[in-house]
Parts: C-alpha cells; sequence; structure tokens
C-alpha cells in the first residue's frame, strides 16, 4: 500500500506534492476540530447530570472558577453554548476540508489524465497504433481516476483518520489506559484479519473488472463506429443484449469490489458496542463517583461514535488504494516515463522553399508483416498536384505516412533536394506540412476556431480566402457540433481542407479527402488552391483521374509480386 501511494505521489509535480501535503495537513486539522467539537458535549452533559459534583473538580472546577465562577443556570448556559459553537466550528471545518479535498483530487485526475494523453499523442505512429483504442481510452480516463480517487484521495482518508485516531487515544488514555488498549488492539486486530483474507481477492477482482472496463470501451467505440450497419443489418437487439451483458458483469465485480471494501462495517460496529459495554460495566464496577462515572462513559460513547466510522473509513481506503493499485501495476513502468507538464507548442521555422523530392529503393512493411512498398524510385517535382494510385492495399496512405515523417522507411532513402529527410528535424518539417483524411477530428465551436485556431488573433483576409475556396458557406452554419454530426461527410472535408490550408504550407497531402466531394467540387477545391497557393505542391490519393484535370504528376504503386 505504501509503495503504491508513494508511487502516485512520484507522478505529481513538486507543486502539486506541496499542495497535497498542505490539503492533508488541513485534513488533519479538520479530523481533530471535529473530533474536539464532540467532545464538548461532555462538559455540558456532565454539568447538566450533576452540576455540583461537576464544578467541585477536576477540569470544570477549573473552568467554573476562570469564568468567576458563575450562577448555575449562567454556566449551564455557557458550557452549553460553547459546545454547540465547538460542534458548529468542527462541522465548518470538515466542509473546508472536503472542499479542498474535492477540487485537489479533480484536478490532479484532469491533470494526470492530459499527460496521459499528452504521453501518448506524443509518440510515434508505429507504438501508438500498436495499442488498441480501447486501452487508449481505458489508459487516459480510468486509470488517472483510479489513481486519483482511488490512491491519491485514499491516501488522505487514511493519514486524516489516522490522526483522529491517534488523537482519540490519546485522550482516552488520560482517562483509562486499559480500557482504551484493550477495545483499540481488538478493533485493529478484527481489520487486520479481515484485510488479510480478502487482500488476494481484491486484487484478483480488481484486474478482471479493469479487463472487463476496456472490453467495455471496445465495444461502446466500436458501436459508434457502427452505427449505419447495425440499423442497415438489423443486429440492434444483439447489439444492446451484448452490451447489457458486459456491462452487467463489470458492475457485478464494480459491487463484489465495493462490498469486500465495506463488509467488516456491521460486524465491527456490533463488535465495537460489545466492547462498550465491557467497558461500562468495568468502568462503573470501579468508579469513584457518579460523576465520574458520567464523565468517563460518555466519553467512550462519544469516542467510539468517531472510533468506529474512522477505522470503517481506514478499512475501505486501504481497500480501495489496494485495488487501484492493481490497476497502477499495469501502466506503471510506461507511465514512469510521463512528462510532469502537458507539452507546449513550440513554434518551428518551416524548410525554406523546396523544389524536388526523391525516393531511392524505399522500401517499408508494418510489423511482423510482408513488405508493402519495396523498391520505389521516383522523382517528384514539387508544383502542381501528385496523384498518388494504385490497387487497394498496395500502401497509398502508408507512402503518404512516410513522406509526411510519420513513418520511417525500413530501407531506402528520401531527399528533399539534395538534403536527407530524415536529418530535418521532424518539428521543422511538420511546419512545412499539412495532412488531411477523412477522420479528422473537430472541435464543437464556431467555425472559425476549428480553422484558425483562435478566434481573437487569426489572419482575417487569409481565412477569407480559403472560405472562399473550399466553399464553406455550403455549411448549414458557422457552430460546429461535438464531432462534427450537423455536417455531411462531404461538408466536414470542406472545414478539414480549408484547417490544412490556413497552415500555408507548401505541401499538402490529401488522403482521399476529395472523396465524398462530388467531382465538380472537388475540381473547385484543387483549382482554388493552386491559383491562391502556386507554390504548394498537393499528394494527392484519389480513385477518379476527372477531378484532377489534365497536367498532374502520377506515382504509381502496385502490389508486390503482383
Amino acid at each position: 500500500m505504501y509503495l503504491a501511494i508513494k508511487s502516485a505521489l512520484m507522478l505529481l509535480t513538486a507543486k502539486q506534492q506541496r499542495e497535497y501535503w498542505l490539503v492533508a495537513s488541513l485534513l488533519s486539522i479538520t479530523s481533530i476540530a471535529d473530533l474536539v467539537g464532540i467532545a464538548a458535549i461532555i462538559p455540558a452533559i456532565t454539568a447538566l447530570i450533576d452540576f455540583d459534583s461537576a464544578v467541585e473538580k477536576g477540569y470544570l472546577n477549573t473552568l467554573y472558577v476562570w469564568l468567576n465562577t458563575p450562577e448555575k443556570p449562567v454556566f449551564l448556559l455557557m458550557v452549553t453554548a460553547g459546545a454547540i459553537a465547538f460542534i458548529w466550528g468542527g462541522a465548518l471545518m470538515t466542509t473546508l476540508g472536503v472542499f479542498a479535498r474535492q477540487r485537489f483530487i479533480r484536478r490532479i485526475s484532469a491533470d494526470i489524465s492530459a499527460r496521459a494523453f499528452n504521453h501518448y499523442m506524443a509518440q510515434s505512429i508505429e507504438p501508438f497504433y500498436q495499442r488498441p483504442g480501447s486501452v487508449f481510452l481505458r489508459n487516459v480516463n480510468s486509470v488517472s481516476e483510479s489513481i486519483a480517487i482511488g490512491i491519491i484521495d485514499s491516501s488522505f482518508v487514511i493519514l486524516s483518520r489516522a490522526v483522529q485516531l491517534g488523537v482519540t487515544a490519546a485522550l482516552l488514555m488520560a482517562f483509562n489506559v486499559r480500557v482504551t488498549l484493550f477495545i483499540f488492539l481488538i478493533i485493529a486486530s478484527a481489520y487486520f484479519l479481515i484485510y488479510t483474507f480478502i487482500k488476494t481477492k481484491l486484487r484478483r477482482m480488481s484486474a478482471e473488472n479493469f479487463e472487463s472496463q476496456q472490453q467495455l470501451n471496445r465495444m461502446i467505440t466500436g458501436s459508434y463506429a457502427d452505427y449505419r450497419n447495425i440499423h442497415i443489418d438489423g443486429r440492434l437487439r444483439d447489439y444492446v443484449q451484448h452490451f447489457r451483458q458486459i456491462k452487467a458483469r463489470t458492475s457485478k465485480k464494480t459491487a463484489n469490489i465495493e462490498i469486500l471494501g465495506t463488509i467488516p462495517r456491521n460486524f465491527i460496529e456490533i463488535l465495537g458496542m460489545t466492547l462498550l459495554l465491557i467497558s461500562a460495566y468495568f468502568l462503573g464496577k470501579s468508579a469513584e463517583n457518579t460523576h465520574h462515572l458520567v464523565t468517563t462513559i460518555s466519553l467512550f460513547a462519544i469516542a467510539a461514535y468517531k472510533i468506529l466510522p474512522a477505522a470503517q473509513q481506514i478499512y475501505h481506503a486501504v481497500s480501495k488504494v489496494t485495488g487501484a493499485a492493481t490497476v497502477f501495476d499495469k501502466v506503471k513502468e510506461e507511465w514512469s516515463f510521463l512528462s510532469l507538464t502537458v507539452s507546449a507548442a513550440e513554434t518551428y521555422r518551416a524548410v525554406d522553399e523546396f523544389k524536388q523530392l526523391t525516393l531511392n529503393s524505399v522500401s517499408y512493411a508494418h510489423q511482423g508483416q510482408n513488405w508493402v512498398i519495396q523498391n520505389l524510385t521516383a522523382t517528384i517535382a514539387l508544383k502542381g498536384v501528385v496523384r498518388i494510385s494504385g490497387p487497394s492495399g498496395v500502401g497509398k496512405t502508408t507512402l503518404i505516412e512516410i513522406l509526411a515523417g510519420l513513418r520511417n522507411p525500413q530501407a531506402g532513402s528520401i531527399y528533399l533536394d539534395q538534403r536527407h529527410l530524415s536529418k530535418i528535424p521532424l518539428a521543422q518539417w511538420w511546419a512545412s506540412i499539412a495532412y488531411v483524411n477523412q477522420n479528422g477530428y473537430l472541435f464543437e465551436g464556431p467555425l472559425l476556431d476549428n480553422v484558425a485556431g483562435n478566434a481573437n488573433d487569426y489572419d482575417a483576409p487569409l481565412y477569407e480566402r480559403i472560405y472562399d475556396i473550399c466553399g464553406l458557406d455550403a455549411l448549414p452554419s458557422e457552430w460546429i457540433s461535438e464531432g462534427a454530426t450537423n455536417l455531411s461527410g462531404g461538408q466536414k472535408c470542406r472545414v478539414l481542407i480549408a484547417r490544412a490550408l490556413y497552415k500555408k504550407a507548401q505541401l499538402l497531402f490529401l488522403d482521399e479527402t476529395l472523396s465524398p466531394l462530388d467531382v465538380e467540387s472537388a475540381q473547385a477545391i484543387l483549382n482554388g488552391i493552386q491559383q491562391a497557393f502556386p507554390a504548394c505542391c498537393i499528394f494527392i490519393i484519389s480513385h477518379r483521374s476527372e477531378e484532377l484535370g489534365f497536367n498532374y504528376q502520377q506515382l504509381s504503386l502496385s502490389k508486390i509480386g503482383g
């Protein structure tokens, strides 16, 4: 448990770690304030039951003398009002602690999630796509939640409740050491035995639930992508039934984990009440007088009111840490390189104007597969339109990804004029090109923000020129919905191309981006780009030669061995 908490805290920045200890200190103080608020009831109860004995000696006598021995009604009013004030003060402090704790945890969860997203998105294309989309979704979203709530938040509970139990034990030992030790040792032993018994099962169930969550994510994302086929094939009922089965299995495992974390509560409460009655019996036999008996029994009863929930909360928090640690272990090694900050976008100067691209015996194979491109040699003048053609599966998209720097050829070389492409810093190369496919993501918000990025600081003449080239006036609205659901496939492609053009790149890669448009619209966009940006070379995968006009270069690919 300690190692899990330590590893989770190592994910925090230095500032966040300082904030963690600040919140932990605040929660410890609030737990003591809450205890003091409840303990303040004892003087009021004692004075109300037997005023004369209460003020005769002890701490109430000291208070009574310090207040200049007021009349009984006045003193009773004062101790009662004081008890109420302490109770409300403790409650307010507790509220403050809860506010600070929740704000911190949610902020940490969001930050870890954003850094995990940055970590994966910053990877090169091969390792990124080796990971299923469901794992990507789970790691970015669920794991950060498990770390923040299951480990870091639980550590707050363990620490603050341990402080509360420590103060309670010290207070009770001032009255009766043996009874205090007896109660605490029995309760601690009971929780220890229960935790030892369920620990292995808890870890196994947490690991199974983690895998079930991945299956659920796969089902959800797959169904979203397969919406049309689900309805056309009449398989909605099958999908819903399958989803229900996976969700029920996941929910059952989640419930079992929660049960293991809370099941001792009733047993421990009964045990605590039994111990209190036994303690009351022995304290009653040894009490000096009624005042001493009432004070001691009240103290132990109120302490039990706090001891039992605090002990249960610690046990539940330890159980949550155990379960969350199992989840954290799945990514701990990978996340040891997690950046402490989200990468800031750096501005690079684009490569100076270039005129020719040369491919010398370029070959590429996906991991564990045969060559998809082999010994490709070509010299391309970087102007106008370059059509990449060939039958399905010959590596057209792969070639674009190689030229864009997303993949590295396993053999051969690529030259930009006389400069080896691999010698150009990747960020500088990406500043020189733009890439568009049909799967581009559009944010919910104004069209201007999606194209220009920042509506408060943008090149208005450039935007207006691009707006006309891409025919954005054909859009139904200047507002883009989440996932561009209010746009057709062709309309979405218009916006994606406009966003790429706003970059003013010298090379524009279009991976079947014009396919959803009719030939006339595709021709209009290509002609508009060439007229407005004559220095821009367009690499395009297209199955329709008629949309390209008559003056274009051809780069043909064929199947290996075919």
